[in-house]
């Protein structure tokens, strides 16, 4: 065990809050109070299932302590508890005896609030609390209880100090809650046989379990491996992460920085591990990290993202760039730029020329114009000015292949190229662009598609070179997107598209997108969502042990990023996200709330809530229809609203308060309303510490804004002053949560609420339902209903039904996601309780937010729980759970062509055309099998080796040429690899014995020849066997070899045709290789499985292999 995992740190911190993990290597035996120790272990219990930790806490006062103090939602709790133990009696806290009882004595006299709460906390603990080690199972009158050892000498309840009135056996009270329960289901099961209810469900929260970690170092080294391998954006989570890593373990993240796949994460590690620039020189350390982090920067993007981060930003092309530089990082930066060539530097720096200009100024460019050393830099600064090149420079940039007109460099970007492409209607030219650069690909297919008529011949080109570089959630986003398309265009019925397209930027701003007017041929589109599908098959791979996968048809929410979770109140875990919809009660008192904090910095924020109505042509009748701090009881007193609160340091909200039945009596014209936030002194959302929207139950029973009971929030973030943060639907009773940033700024006109800018808003409200219905992002039913492509057996919850999809035999993984996703062949379960338990055994994966009674091994993907354990975070991540183990393209071809040579399955290339590797049984006969499995599957091994071996002897005896043939090929084929078996022989010794051995079958007749033991490799066949196979047989053989790129022949210079069959030898064994050829007649017409089959080579089973 090293010195830095001996005791706890900031990452012990932040992977107990974050990952629900407590390490073992951390020692911290610091002792404290004991009183301290039970109350910290019982607030443990209030969150987590700590079984897994529990001794190790305990052995480790000191670490409890570290972790339980880090629980921002206890703070107040542990800092109460710290303080009243420190201001007892110092004899009490060394005492081991009834300690408990002489501390709860003098905190209830002490302070009452903090008695309470402890009782509370005492109260659901399964230890008895006397003696904190055994297990409560006597229960007193009052509620409270102690173990069966402690009530006999008690006659006050320890807790609540009430005289004993009775003592009960906890199983006794166990076994008449069961009754009370059975009685109770048996009551609602025959309420709702008569249609008066249904069971309630149970809402009790499940515990999170901690888990004891052993090893710390390979547990951190495994998060390095994830975060390098991750190609999302970085989240605030991620960014602490890799920051506590960065001062705890820098020689592990150095290792890995050339392996990062984000740009974004590479810039930032890069700059994290920079050391600081000081007067005094690097130690020679730091010159070897400054030196590796040169080689990553290979671009001006990277250096840009850098230098961002340097001072202090986020690594986005939006930061600010500190440009003073001191004279070290000068001279850095200048090689750096050196090293680039200035062709694709200068595509990348004309995009922020700007930037780049005060950069060059501010490391002294001026300082180098005349050393040759540095052309490149001089080449991107003259360009960047557009200077006159001197005749060195000028034949420089041409040898360089810039294009130089009139002494000048000419710039176009890579975005340039392709509209340029795009408006001189130059398809290949835009092809060939969008291949180099997945991104762009990404960005610009649906555009591409309108654009030009494509072929399928382009459209396979485009799936196979560039598609399969795409993440799983890149692909199922383009399937969306697509299927949006098809929709928008089958709604159209022939007419014109939406007037106003629209996208959404990730910070709430509507923008039009009128490339989405433009039609696409539909059966183009049909055919590029199949092949998506195809390839997001391939990169499939299911949770291990998991049988079946059960959806809920109302899991209809979208993706948070984790990160948000982060930024929300204490008081609730129910995070919504842009364009969720969730239903509200028609009968509830509602309240709706924007909640913020003050900036970081200490700026205060005043922040006003609004509400205003429209009808269903987004107009308002009256000025009735409005609720603000300015008319506090709106819509005719029906809505009520808090006023105006003008600061909030820790924390404020403004509310109305409503209820839909009365506001449709009194207004039935009103459909929407609107909710909308005002920042009044120009604060923007995002610099706020928290701002959010959030709707409940008034019901005074919860722990929201006014004990109000959460029923969703969302953020709110963004640069501008003014959001519409939600929509209430009064009519489907449904709240709508949008995010919607109002960005057009009215000069001169003051106004207090979006309701000021109602034409501008009604418009942003109407194109938001338009892409709230045709361009939101995928749901997480929408995702969950492509995991069948990995899973055989589907159940699906629907309202007024339960349907189970099973694969069906002969039914490939393509046939049966289409099959279920039109809901054709389901099997109705009658109760899925019962489906269950019947089942217990079995492992599921659940998306819904439902309780439904799991075996206790199966993974729930729940809208309000992020992690669902292992490397596996749905909401973070969703689709992380589409491919667990996905790996990127070439790692995924070394490996496969590895698995190849090696005798596994997979497939390879040769001289252009692409080969699946079957296994044959390594048994002896593999040479034989894998000519006559092709030829006749049901043919005798046994019996075609007797054939050969005659064949053989019959030419050997007709003709001496060819004896000697193949006496001199056995001789070098065979003897030359088993002489130690066969020992000295003369030829016609030599050539008696190979055809006794060859004429053997190993498995029929063991491996035993004339009384004697061989290897079973000696009965192999070579060359001469395979020629007179493919005489025999009348057929070619295509002989592929590890060792070899071509394909060779047998017979001799044989022609590739219909007869020809194809093995493949890895220079011990033969296995078969099949032509992949994607005809409709294979699979019932289904080309696409076959498509897939080559696709999902890369991905099945890498784990175990690269583990072996």
């Amino acid at each position: 065990m090293s010195a830095r995992d001996s005791t706890p740190n900031s990452l012990t911190i932040f992977y107990f809050l974050q990952q629900n993990i407590v390490f073992s290597s951390d020692i911290n035996k610091t002792e404290i109070p004991p009183v301290e120790k039970i109350l910290f272990l019982e607030i443990l219990r209030r969150h987590y299932d700590i079984s897994n930790v529990e001794e190790h806490l305990k052995q480790n006062p000191g670490l409890l302590r570290v972790l339980v103090q880090s629980l921002q939602k206890d703070q107040e709790l542990v800092n109460l508890i710290s303080t009243s133990v420190m201001s007892h009696p110092s004899w009490f806290i060394a005492d081991e005896g009834d300690n408990l009882q002489s501390y709860l004595t003098h905190v209830e006299e002490a302070n009452p609030g903090l008695y309470r709460r402890i009782i509370e906390l005492l109260s659901s603990s399964p230890e008895c609390c006397v003696c904190m080690e055994s297990v409560t199972d006597t229960v007193f009158h009052c509620g409270h209880g102690t173990c069966s050892t402690c009530q006999g000498r008690l006659e006050r309840c320890p807790l609540c100090r009430d005289y004993i009135q009775s003592r009960t056996p906890k199983e006794e009270l166990e076994a008449e809650l069961e009754a009370h329960k059975r009685a109770k289901e048996e009551a609602a099961a025959s309420a709702a046989a008569r249609g008066e209810g249904s069971k309630e469900e149970d809402k009790t929260p499940k515990k999170i379990k901690l888990q004891l970690v052993a090893n710390k170092e390979e547990y951190i080294r495994n998060r390095i491996r994830i975060l390098a391998n991750s190609k999302n954006r970085l989240r605030p989570d991620n960014k602490e992460e890799l920051t506590l890593i960065s001062k705890e373990y820098p020689q592990d993240l150095i290792r890995v920085l050339g392996e990062i796949q984000s740009e974004e994460m590479l810039t930032y590690v890069a700059a994290l591990l920079f050391p600081p620039i000081t007067s005094s020189p690097w130690t020679v350390e730091e010159e070897r990290r400054v030196a590796e982090i040169a080689k990553v920067l290979t671009n001006p993007n990277r250096l840009y993202r850098f230098l961002a981060v340097l001072n202090g930003n986020d690594p986005d092309t939006s930061s600010k760039v500190n440009l003073k530089i001191p004279r070290r990082l000068r001279r850095w930066i200048i090689e750096i730029l050196n090293k680039m060539k200035p062709e694709a530097a200068l595509n990348m720096i004309n995009s922020n020329t700007i930037f780049w200009k005060l950069l060059f100024k501010a490391i002294h460019i001026n300082e180098y114009a005349k050393d040759k050393k540095y052309m490149n830099v001089q080449i991107i600064e003259n360009a960047l000015r557009k200077k006159v090149l001197s005749p060195i420079l000028e034949a420089y940039a041409i040898k360089s292949g810039l294009n130089v007109e009139d002494k000048k460099i000419q710039i176009i970007t890579t975005e340039g190229q392709l509209n340029q492409a795009f408006s001189s209607k130059n398809k290949e030219e835009a092809i060939k662009i969008l291949l180099n650069n997945r991104g762009m690909l990404f960005r610009n297919f649906r555009r591409l598609l309108a654009k030009f008529d494509l072929t399928k011949e382009e459209i396979d080109l485009i799936m196979e070179k560039g598609m399969e570089q795409l993440a799983p959630n890149q692909l199922l986003d383009l399937r969306h997107v697509l299927e949006n398309q098809l929709i928008l265009q089958q709604a159209a019925k022939g007419g014109e598209l939406l007037d106003h397209p629209v996208v959404m930027t990730s910070k709430g701003t509507l923008k039009d997108d009128y490339g989405a007017k433009d039609r696409i041929n539909p059966d183009i589109l049909a055919y590029c969502l199949d092949n998506l599908l195809v390839i997001l098959l391939g990169k499939m791979k299911k949770i291990e042990g998991v049988t079946t996968l059960i959806i809920d048809e109302e899991a209809d929410l979208q993706l948070v990023n984790k990160s948000e979770y982060a930024k929300t109140p204490a008081w609730t875990d129910k995070i919504l996200t842009r364009g969720d919809r969730i239903p509200i009660g028609i009968d509830d008192d509602l309240i709706a709330y924007i909640y913020w904090q003050n900036t970081e910095d200490g700026r205060s924020v005043d922040l006003d809530l609004s509400v205003y109505g429209l009808d269903q042509y987004f107009e308002s009748e009256t000025m009735e229809w409005k609720c603000d701090y300015t008319n506090t009881r709106g819509f005719g007193g029906l809505m009520l609203h808090s006023g105006d609160i003008t600061d909030a340091p820790d924390g404020a909200s403004e509310h109305v308060v409503f209820n839909i039945r009365k506001l449709r009596a009194q207004y039935p014209n009103i459909k929407y309303l609107i909710i909308s936030a005002f920042s009044y002194n120009n604060i923007p959302f995002e610099d706020m510490q928290q701002s959010l929207i959030g709707i409940g139950k008034d019901n005074k029973s919860g722990k929201g804004p006014m004990n109000s009971e959460t029923l969703g929030v969302a953020m709110l973030r963004g640069n501008s002053k003014i959001n519409v943060c939600a929509c209430v639907d009064l009519e489907d009773s449904t709240v709508e949560f949008m995010n919607l940033n109002i960005r057009k700024e009215y000069s001169g006109i003051s106004y207090h609420s979006v309701a000021s800018r109602k034409g501008d808003t009604d418009k942003s409200v109407d194109n938001f339902l338009k892409w709230r219905k045709f361009f939101s992002q995928p749901t997480h039913k929408y995702i969950a209903e492509h995991l069948p492509l990995a899973y055989d057996n589907v159940i699906v919850i629907d309202k007024d039904r339960v349907l189970l999809f099973k694969k069906e035999k002969g039914e490939n993984e393509m046939q049966f996601l289409r099959r279920f996703l039109n809901r054709e062949g389901g099997i109705d379960i009658a109760s899925l309780d019962d489906y269950l338990k019947e089942n217990s055994k079995d492992k599921f994966l659940y998306v819904g937010s439902k309780n439904i009674n799991l075996p206790s091994n199966s993974i729930v993907l729940n809208k309000w729980k992020p992690d669902i354990g292992g490397d596996i975070e749905w909401i973070s991540d969703a689709y992380s759970a589409l491919a667990p183990d996905a790996l990127d393209t070439e790692e995924n071809e070394l490996i496969d062509s590895l698995r190849v040579v090696l005798g596994e399955e997979g497939i390879i290339n040769r001289e252009g055309r692409e080969f699946r590797i079957k296994k044959v049984d390594a048994n002896g006969n593999c040479l034989f099998n894998s000519v006559l499995q092709q030829v006749n599957p049901g043919g005798n091994v046994t019996l075609l080796r007797k054939e050969i071996v005659a064949e053989i002897i019959k030419k050997s005896q007709i003709s001496q040429a060819y004896k000697t043939n193949i006496i001199t090929h056995i001789k070098d084929d065979w003897l030359s690899d088993h002489k130690s078996e066969i020992g000295e022989v003369t030829d016609e010794q030599m050539l008696e014995k190979y055809l006794k051995i060859i004429n053997q079958d190993p498995i029929e007749e063991g491996d035993t020849v004339d009384g004697k033991k061989y290897s079973n490799a000696i009965f192999w066949g070579g060359h001469l066997e395979l020629t007179e196979l493919a005489l025999k047989l009348g057929i070619s053989i295509g002989l592929i070899s590890s060792a070899n790129d071509s394909i060779l022949m047998i017979p001799h210079e044989a022609p590739q045709g219909p007869n020809t069959i194809y093995i493949y030898y890895t220079g011990s064994h033969y296995n078969i290789a099949q032509p992949v050829e994607v005809t409709a007649d294979l699979a019932g017409g289904d080309i696409y499985y076959h498509k897939y089959l080559k696709y999902k080579r890369k991905y099945n089973e890498l784990k175990k292999f690269k583990k072996n």
